[in-house]
């Protein structure tokens, strides 16, 4: 049972630790994105999926296989390239059965993303020259800039980022983990990229309200989530019936052994001594009355007197004997009585 137990609990514990690893992240629309097949780089088979059934591109050695490709392209190392990124693409994306990330699709350039998630902002028409990314709070702030990227592929950081939280990620600019000081607007080539509204998300409410579509995929994770919790306590449930049966079936066993050790010796001996007084008591009323009836005096001289007794023959046995039965003893008594003359 012990094993049982420590099976299950990390059954539940691979599933919180594979759900961590997921990479999830919110792309605008009509923008491209990236996702790498982590630990899976060098399977000679890879196989990537939208969803649980949706087979979207696979490729076995050298051979390739896309469902629109035009859409999407086998990357090196097993990574696929999603192009004009739509809201019919959000969802989970998954690689050799693996789930990788969980992507949300934004429309227009103002967002409002809860504190954790990864924003990828794109630099409209900046493919081939030179990107200059800055960050204004709000309106009384001065803007700070952040990255500049030469034509060359050259990359200089201009702002603090003790965390590494801000990289360039294939040509855009990726916010991993977000915070709520990432809240403000950001400028690529002077040009707004987006106005962005991160919110600290609490059991019951947000700081900020904000009025949104529940899309049909984030359903459908709330409701996987949620057969989990259930799977989980159902199990739980199961395994504390079994022990409650398990531990009543050895006391009911045990009880049973018990009465048939000892039995209920005492009182089948109680009852055979009853019916042997009964029929002695019997007996010497039939006699009695049939003398009577004759004119018959009952003999004065010398009589017997029979009886039964629960015991030991012998009362020099009792401390040896060790048995816990009694005997039934029959004796019988011999009376003299004296001439009347």
């Amino acid at each position: 049972m012990q094993a049982f137990v420590a099976t299950y609990l990390f059954f539940i514990a691979s599933l919180y630790i594979r759900a961590a690893a997921v990479r999830r992240v919110s792309v605008p629309e009509e923008h491209y994105l990236t996702l790498d097949c982590n630990g899976l780089s060098d399977s000679p088979e890879t196989e990537w999926r939208h969803g649980v059934s949706k087979i979207i591109a696979t490729k076995h050695g050298e051979a390739v296989a896309y469902l629109n490709q035009k859409k999407y392209e086998f990357m090196a190392g097993g990574s696929l390239r999603i192009r004009d990124l739509q809201m019919s693409d959000a969802g989970e994306y998954l690689c050799n059965s693996r789930l990788m990330a969980d992507v949300d699709v934004l429309e227009g350039k103002a967002f409002s993303l809860p504190v954790g998630r990864t924003l990828l902002l794109p630099c409209d028409g900046s493919d081939d020259r030179k990107q200059l990314w800055s960050f204004r709070r709000n309106k009384n702030s001065k803007r700070m800039n952040i990255f500049t990227m030469f034509r060359n592929g050259t990359v200089k950081r201009e702002r603090e980022d003790p965390w590494g939280r801000f990289v360039l990620h294939r040509g855009a600019l990726e916010i991993l983990q977000l915070v709520l000081e990432d809240t403000g607007k950001y400028f690529c080539n002077s040009n707004l990229a987006a106005t962005l509204t991160v919110m600290e998300v609490h059991q019951h409410h947000t700081t900020t309200v904000v009025m949104e579509t529940v899309s049909s995929d984030s359903k459908a994770k709330a409701t996987a989530h949620k057969r989990v919790l259930m799977v989980s306590v159902i199990g739980l449930c199961v395994l504390l019936l079994l022990s409650v049966l398990l531990i009543s079936f050895v006391l009911r066993h045990r009880r049973n052994e018990s009465r048939r050790k000892y039995g209920t010796t005492g009182s089948r001996f109680n009852q055979d001594m009853m019916l042997q007084t009964h029929r002695l008591a019997q007996t010497g009323s039939e006699s009695s009355q049939s003398d009577d009836e004759n004119g018959i005096c009952p003999d004065t001289g010398d009589s017997e007197l029979h009886y039964a007794s629960l015991g030991h023959q012998n009362w020099r046995e009792k401390g040896r004997v060790q048995d816990k039965t009694h005997q039934v003893i029959y004796s019988t008594i011999a009376i003299a009585v004296p001439d009347q003359a």
